[in-house]
């Protein structure tokens, strides 16, 4: 039996800088960690054309139309629902054929639409082994809008996850309300033993290509095997039927590497700091590989964390801290700084004056939602429907914040009100909003040289004026690309 050639949350690819076929760069600014591409086309286009290059992803944000039949919006907003159905389950199909093995994807919707997008989650999970979604409820106008009977404040959060997928622990900050003598067992993260980003082969660290062995009907890791040649790895075979034996093999099939040496990694397992995410049943070798880093582990024997339980059944650690737990909170996430009007159309109005564009996302929310998603620092994240471009903004802040090499891929139209997608006009959603509101994000700067008003706030982390590091590339299609996919807009 030959190990899978799958076993990876992402492959070896070129980083987001590299050329796209069929788009050209117009714009580029900012730099330091972090790059950020700024799409201009249907989404379906641009996921054909990165399916076509191998770019993965281990997150995608979608942010669709909510399909409120309202007119005033920069953006169409009105679809006969079967066909806005169809639209988004295509979408869904398409953005799953450039997603990692144990990437997410969270899809917003407000309760006009709930029954609708539900219905096209379930229909896109139906025939996948092992996926699974939650439903958030998160309040994002306190104030509540004017509707028939009570004042709606919320909207959904769709939280869509593969077998091997989920959210992570996180530190959730004091604006969530979470008091710090609530202490929460096991709320350490673990992290993935396979080695992200660029580089990181087989061949580059020969002693951290090893076999991993775990049990098939329970996911405890049983051992650690020694390091092989990455030309001789395919004639191991398991070493029972009951064992499934993991390498560290990305999603393209080429060999990486794990993030420790063989013995490093025996000495965290018989310690409980080695152990498996969600078991892929049927397919137990591409389940991913988890453990303790070196800095959650000198804590611990510094004392600042402590070794409470092990799991029965595999042998995992469970550890606990007093010092701002990480944790997962509920389902229902009414915290102030996910207020839309005050941290989504009003900073906005602070980057980009005067724009109009209608229910931008609280920036504080969809950092939230990052920290969840995209806790590892080098985390690849491609946002849909971008709109305003408050995830690529909300991941600039992030890695800021956490010194994070985050990098998005932001698609959106360029829709002008009542016309549709009109390319190239400057008061268009990309031309007007996204890229103006990246460039003042950047610099710190408004289109009219005047710094931006107001600071990073929960916690409080500076002045907007100050800009974020990021590098920005703006893209349009290259009509003149004779390879390209034919143009549709809706």
């Amino acid at each position: 039996m030959t190990p899978s050639t799958t076993l990876a949350n992402r492959p070896s690819i070129a980083p987001l800088n590299t050329p796209l076929p069929g788009y050209q760069s117009i714009e580029t600014f900012g730099s330091g960690a972090g790059h950020h591409r700024a799409i201009c086309d249907d989404n379906l286009n641009v996921l054909t054309e990165l399916h076509k290059t191998g770019e993965v992803f281990d997150f995608i944000f979608i942010d669709p139309p909510y399909n409120t039949g309202r007119s005033r919006d920069a953006y169409q907003n009105r679809f006969d629902s079967q066909q806005w159905q169809a639209d988004l389950l295509e979408r869904l199909r398409a953005s799953q054929r450039v997603l990692s093995l144990s990437g997410a994807m969270a899809l917003t919707i407000d309760s006009r639409s709930l029954s609708d997008a539900l219905a096209v989650v379930e229909q896109f999970i139906t025939r996948r082994s092992g996926w699974w979604y939650q439903l958030i409820t998160m309040t994002t106008n306190p104030s509540g809008s004017a509707m028939k009977g009570f004042r709606r404040s919320h909207e959904f959060i769709i939280c869509i996850h593969p077998a091997s997928g989920g959210p992570q622990p996180t530190k959730l900050g004091d604006h969530w309300g979470h008091t710090s003598d609530k202490k929460v067992a096991g709320t350490v993260q673990w992290n993935r033993l396979l080695k992200s980003g660029i580089g990181h082969t087989a061949q580059s660290s020969p002693g951290c290509f090893y076999p991993i062995y775990i049990d098939r009907a329970t996911g405890t890791v049983v051992g650690i095997g020694e390091p092989v040649s990455p030309d001789h790895y395919k004639k191991f075979n398991d070493p029972d039927k009951n064992i499934a034996t993991c390498w560290p093999i990305r999603k393209d099939g080429t060999l990486g590497r794990w993030r420790v040496a063989a013995g490093t990694a025996r000495q965290l397992l018989e310690r409980g700091f080695v152990t498996t995410g969600r078991l892929v049943r049927g397919d137990e070798h591409k389940t991913a590989i988890k453990y303790l880093t070196s800095g959650i582990v000198d804590k611990i024997d510094r004392g600042e964390f402590q070794v409470t339980d092990y799991d029965e059944m595999t042998g995992a650690a469970t550890v606990e801290t007093d010092q701002d737990p990480s944790v997962l909170p509920t389902t229902v996430w009414t915290v102030p700084s996910h207020n839309y009007s005050v941290y989504g159309s009003w900073l906005l109005r602070k980057l980009v004056p005067q724009c109009a564009f209608s229910h931008p996302e609280s920036i504080y929310a969809m950092e939230d939602l990052l920290r969840f998603y995209a806790a590892n620092p080098d985390t690849r994240i491609l946002d849909l429907y971008a709109g305003s471009g408050t995830i690529a903004h909300a991941t600039m802040l992030l890695n800021s914040t956490d010194g994070g090499s985050r990098d998005t891929t932001s698609i959106t139209l360029n829709e002008v009100a009542k016309q549709g997608h009109v390319p190239g006009n400057k008061s268009g959603v990309f031309h007007g909003v996204l890229v103006p509101r990246l460039t003042a994000a950047s610099s710190g700067t408004t289109k009219a040289k005047k710094p931006v008003t107001g600071d990073y706030e929960f916690p409080l982390r500076g002045a907007m004026a100050d800009g974020l590091a990021g590098s920005v590339e703006v893209l349009v299609p290259d009509d003149s690309a004779s390879d390209h996919v034919s143009r549709r807009h809706h």
